[in-house]
């Protein structure tokens, strides 16, 4: 599952690869300041990653951060 946010205060909506490139294009036309973030699951499969990689590069996106799962992230129950 992929998720887009555009802003530290707006929503996550559920997109697909095929539409992830138009949507990066879009909040990068709003705003060419903006700032990405990319958050994956440790699960994820790595072909994803590498695709969305590739859309990133296609889209001239080539700085953004890499979110990690922090301790304080974990919910309650979650192991170590």
């Amino acid at each position: 599952q992929i998720f887009f946010k555009v802003g530290g205060s707006g929503v996550e909506q559920s997109t697909s690869l095929a539409d992830l490139e138009q949507n990066v294009i879009n909040a990068r036309i709003r705003n060419p300041k903006l700032r990405l973030a990319i958050k994956a699951d440790k699960a994820a499969d790595y072909g994803v990653i590498n695709d969305l990689m590739d859309i990133l590069q296609r889209t001239g996106n080539t700085r953004f951060n890499m979110v990690t799962l922090l301790e304080e992230d974990k919910k309650p129950g979650e192991g170590h």
